[in-house]
């Protein structure tokens, strides 16, 4: 699975093959992105990327319910895996009601179906992978989407950039994963630390540990943290817990931020490993963080002895929601 995720700077090549092939006109008075789990991620960080360059508000739904807001005027963009997910295929169809200008992103499924159907602009991931491995090239769509309806919050040429860098770093991002995987083996509890508004990468770490390495994450973010969780560490009710706390270097605030919280973690004596994001670009941090704590997961899943491709509980759930939803896959 490691080379799944080493692989990532191939799938942005293979995403900027086709960037510019999809878009909707219109003018938007919003952008909604609606996607679970390792889709889901991708809106979380589109929220990000957009945060300092976008004017127009964006909204991330991971939830089959969509805000009264979404109308005509909304640019709302569907993001699954399989394109089956039960939650994304309901607030897609609503979406539709409510008359959204809506583009699909997904390697098939229902949702293919669906952008068929209705002739919905549809930018195809390659099929076969895991989702969360799928990451690089649904986040390559999405800006590619952006970017095609006068949306963009960052250029094919940045991207290309993004992902010539994770080509030449992913090595040493492979030997760094080793020693964050060593540092969480001996825990009962992972703890993510950052700061905001970096809390999307925070959430996609949860995940992939979560998910490859079947192992229970919290995540702090500060200054959030500050002024409620901070409390909960001065008489736990167990106290075998380590933190992995992350921080943008151009961020000032943000990392004395983390700083502090570092000193907060250690004077209750627990250990700390602190890792400055690598990147030019925020959009490089992105991916670096990402390919750092994924690859991280399918170590500590080595270490641990547990098969990180396999998600039993997930197949469980997938199960009941066919049972609960409207739409049937």
């Amino acid at each position: 699975m490691e080379e799944a995720y080493l692989n990532w700077p191939r799938l942005i090549e293979e995403a900027l093959a086709d960037w510019g092939s999809v878009g909707v006109r219109g003018e938007f008075d919003n952008v909604v992105l609606s996607g679970m789990g390792g889709s889901g991620i991708i809106g979380d960080v589109v929220k990000l990327l957009a945060l300092g360059r976008l004017s127009t508000p964006v909204e991330v739904v991971k939830s089959h319910v969509i805000p009264s807001y979404v109308s005509e005027k909304t640019l709302f963009i569907a993001v699954s895996y399989s394109g089956n997910t039960h939650e994304t295929i309901t607030a897609t169809l609503r979406a539709l009601e409510k008359g959204a200008r809506v583009a699909v992103v997904t390697s098939g499924g229902v949702l293919a179906r669906v952008a068929a159907e209705k002739r919905l602009p549809l930018f195809k991931t390659p099929s076969g992978l895991l989702p969360r491995v799928s990451f690089p090239h649904m986040l390559t769509g999405v800006l590619s989407i952006l970017d095609s309806s006068g949306l963009s919050i960052a250029g094919r040429r940045e991207v290309e950039e993004a992902g010539r860098a994770l080509e030449s770093g992913r090595q040493g991002i492979a030997g760094e994963a080793s020693e964050v995987a060593r540092f969480a083996y001996s825990s009962d509890l992972l703890v993510v630390a950052t700061h905001s508004p970096l809390e999307a990468l925070a959430v996609r770490a949860k995940s992939e540990f979560n998910e490859n390495s079947k192992t229970i994450v919290k995540v702090d973010v500060a200054p959030e943290w500050m002024h409620n969780d901070i409390v909960g560490y001065e008489k736990p009710l167990f106290t075998s817990y380590r933190a992995i706390a992350f921080y943008d270097p151009e961020d000032k605030v943000g990392r004395s931020l983390v700083e502090f919280m570092v000193e907060e973690y250690k004077g209750h004596g627990r250990p700390v490993l602190t890792i400055p994001l690598k990147g030019a670009s925020l959009l490089g941090k992105v991916l670096y963080a990402a390919l750092l704590f994924g690859l991280a997961s399918v170590k500590l899943a080595g270490l641990r002895g547990v098969d990180p491709s396999a998600t039993v509980s997930i197949g469980r759930y997938k199960k009941f929601a066919s049972s609960v939803f409207e739409y049937k896959a």
